[in-house]
């Protein structure tokens, strides 16, 4: 056989050396995140060229370092491996080394196309993944998420989730601040779903089987603003007030408003805030307003105890809220001419306006002479026609960090197609997703040894899956309190006493508690801190809560947080939302022991202390492939097997593999040759079914009331809350994480409520 090595370098391909009659071997893996992570490639293979004829050409002398190389050897290389003229492997080439002796030799690893994943993605941020995209910012474009949220998801991408930015949302009518009765665009921030990121992947990757977790989102949110980063411009809202004529204010006067005669705007969307009438500049959205006055006053004082002063006044309709006199921005006591350009910065409230107000005492007058103008130099950027720039929003993560949560929350193997595309499938799903079967008995190489081992030896001592930490007050309780992350499942004993190291499996992205809203049942993420004042956090998935299948749950899905939508452009225009989306980790607000958690164990929580879901990411997506892997019946099984290259190129490792009548799962394929059909060496794992009687005596099938419903392992029969039981339902319970109650004789899966 004949192994050809072609790089294909700007649209050129250049032959660099074909093997004949020599041993040449690749390397095969399981397609999991783990091994794509670490860059341990499905397909790998170092060769050793000799630096002449077209590799000579396509790369340059890289042996030499007075001359540059051709290419970027930082970068890879475009290459395929043919075997006798066909093209079998498509992938990348790494320059690693370069000798110089009596002949020049350089040292490429290659790596199938299903590296190329990685190194794409990874270079791509969150932001530049989603250039160009915006969205409006504005009554009709969000009042349509609280009517048909599930519709409006589907359609657009996006969720206008309820989030607590520091607005100590509450229902007790008597607080003076966060009382929840009308909310206004400016308070809420979009989120982004996992499958329209997807849909922005310059790779086309295919999820299966995990729609519910494709509807979960990422906040975008990476700043201490209230509001997201605009389209428009913080120039967009501003102008100035001015006289064309003087303004002569005579005698004494007692908190007069200063009055102007034009108005001149930067941009006209902005002309509903600027009142000449009233002379009075009116806040569209809360935040900092920069203002100054600027230009001539004369003063003619009546006594030598004379004093002027010019202030600003901010009010909330009538009710005053500061006054001048607590504002000053200029004092005067003598006579004359004298020019101003003084600038002061405010607080805003939507809906408050500010103005200038002039006091004095035993002053003959004040003249403001022509062109005098009180101007507004700098506003958030919120008008009518702003727009969410998203890219500015996201956080800061790559497009491998949103591909692998995916990955590492649906434990997923990841399938390369001839097309350039991927697919995505959860272990559980794909592992049973092949109906072929191989007898290793038939194909095993005559007289070399088989070798099992228990995988305690490179195994682990304990096993965590879980989240980021966040840096939110509720996260940072929840570890104080329980001493893990919120969202993790620790396994702290997996039964080997060898193995001393701890598996680590982290989603690179934080989630975040869910709370009661203050005299409420409503239930809301809060991204505040303990003064419950708005934080940046770490990047955050929100756990939305759609069914499988993709369509709305009912009332189920919703929390009752009350309040009336309005707009703050259009007076016109409100609508009444008597609850939203629930966000949460649960699937229901209400939870459920047969629904599911988009955490990986079960984490107490801020609401309920009954309902607790079984079906976690642990429990769906994890347990069977942790067990197979990491238990006490696990079997590490390598031996040499006989299968001609079409087979081995045929293998999908999720066929049924059987040595003395036990199932086996492939994970490795090491010494391919390339050259001829020599065997190979294998690497299995054993599968098997950890069943329930070799778990308890009684599993649980439900709960009632928190109190665990039991049945026999043996038979399957109900024995109720097996009540009687003493012996058996203790250590039923013990078994299966659930709490005893000696004083009923109970199981119960009642947890706390989290009080902070």
């Amino acid at each position: 056989m004949v192994v050809t090595i072609i790089l294909d370098i700007d649209g050129v391909s250049y032959v660099c050396r074909t093997f004949e009659n020599e041993s040449i071997q690749i390397n095969k893996l399981v397609a999991s995140i783990d091994n794509l992570g670490s860059q341990g490639t499905i397909t790998r293979q170092s060769f050793r060229l000799p630096l002449i004829g077209g590799l000579l050409e396509a790369i340059g002398d890289v042996t030499d370092p007075s001359q540059s190389a051709k290419v970027n050897l930082n970068k890879s290389i475009k290459g395929r491996i043919l075997v006798d003229g066909f093209e079998r492997f498509f992938g990348s080439f790494f320059v690693v080394n370069t000798t110089k002796g009596d002949s020049k030799e350089v040292e490429m690893i290659f790596q199938g196309n299903e590296t190329d994943l990685k190194a794409t993605l990874s270079n791509i941020t969150m932001a530049e993944l989603c250039d160009g995209e915006t969205i409006a910012y504005n009554y009709t474009e969000i009042q349509p998420y609280f009517y048909e949220p599930y519709q409006y998801m589907v359609n657009n991408g996006y969720l206008w989730p309820v989030i607590d930015y520091g607005d100590k949302f509450t229902y007790d009518d008597n607080a003076s601040v966060g009382y929840v009765n009308e909310l206004f665009e400016v308070n809420f921030k979009p989120a982004i779903t996992l499958q329209k990121l997807f849909d922005l992947m310059p790779i086309n990757i295919t999820v299966n089987n995990m729609q519910q977790i494709m509807h979960q989102c990422i906040l975008l949110h990476n700043n201490k603003n209230k509001i997201p980063v605009l389209t428009t411009s913080p120039l967009d809202n501003t102008g100035f007030f001015l006289n064309i004529t003087d303004l002569t204010l005579s005698g004494n006067q007692s908190a007069t408003k200063v009055t102007w005669s034009a108005v001149s705007l930067y941009n006209q969307v902005s002309a509903p805030n600027w009142s000449i009438q009233n002379s009075r500049y009116t806040a569209p959205v809360s935040g900092t307003y920069t203002f100054s006055f600027e230009g001539d006053i004369d003063f003619v004082y009546g006594s030598a105890t004379g004093i002027a002063r010019i202030g600003y006044v901010i009010e909330t309709g009538s009710t005053l809220n500061s006054a001048a006199s607590l504002n000053r921005i200029i004092v005067y006591s003598n006579t004359g001419t004298t020019s101003h350009n003084r600038e002061f910065s405010v607080n805003l409230i939507a809906g408050q306006s500010i103005y200038l107000q002039y006091t004095s005492i035993d002053v003959g007058s004040a003249t403001f002479k022509t062109n005098f103008y009180f101007r507004l130099l700098q506003a958030p950027a919120l008008n009518a026609n702003s727009l969410v720039d998203v890219p500015a929003n996201c956080p800061k993560l790559t497009a491998w960090d949103i591909f692998r949560t995916v990955a590492i929350q649906s434990n997923a193997q990841i399938i390369s197609n001839p097309d350039g595309t991927y697919e995505m499938t959860p272990f559980v799903d794909w592992i049973e997703d092949n109906s072929e079967v191989i007898i290793l008995d038939d194909i095993i190489e005559d007289g070399v040894d088989v070798q099992i081992k228990p995988f305690s030896v490179q195994g682990a001592k304990s096993i965590r899956l879980g989240y980021k930490e966040n840096d939110d007050f509720y996260s940072k309780q929840y570890k104080e309190l329980k001493n893990e992350n919120f969202g993790e499942k620790f396994i702290e004993n997996t039964g080997t006493e060898l193995a001393k190291n701890e598996l680590k499996i982290e989603v690179p992205i934080s989630t975040i508690p869910s709370v009661l809203v203050d005299f409420s049942q409503a239930v809301i993420p809060k991204m505040v801190d303990s003064s419950g004042n708005l934080i940046v956090g770490k990047p955050t998935i929100l756990q939305t809560n759609y069914d499988v299948e993709g369509t709305q749950i009912t009332n189920k899905a919703f929390t009752d947080f009350t309040f009336t939508l309005k707009s703050l452009f259009n007076n016109a225009v409100s609508a009444i939302v008597t609850n939203v989306p629930f966000i949460g980790n649960w699937r229901f607000q209400n939870g459920g022991y047969d629904e599911t958690d988009n955490n990986f164990g079960q984490s107490l929580s801020y609401w309920s202390s009954v309902g607790y879901p079984s079906q976690n990411l642990y429990e769906r997506y994890w347990k069977t492939y942790l067990e197979e892997t990491y238990s006490e019946q696990s079997r590490e099984i390598k031996m040499n097997i006989k299968l001609n290259r079409n087979q081995i190129d045929g293998l999908k490792f999720n066929e049924k593999f059987y040595y003395k009548n036990t199932l086996l799962r492939l994970v490795k394929l090491e010494g391919i040759s390339l050259t001829s059909n020599q065997p190979a060496t294998a690497t299995f794992m054993k599968r098997f079914t950890i069943f329930p009687t070799d778990i308890a005596t009684y599993y649980p099938y439900d709960v009632i009331n928190s109190i665990v419903q039991w049945k026999v392992s043996a038979d399957n029969s109900s024995v109720g809350d097996g009540s009687g039981e003493t012996p058996t339902v203790e250590a039923s319970a013990n078994a299966y994480g659930f709490f005893y109650d000696s004083n009923q004789d109970i199981a119960t899966q009642s947890g706390q409520i989290l009080i902070t």
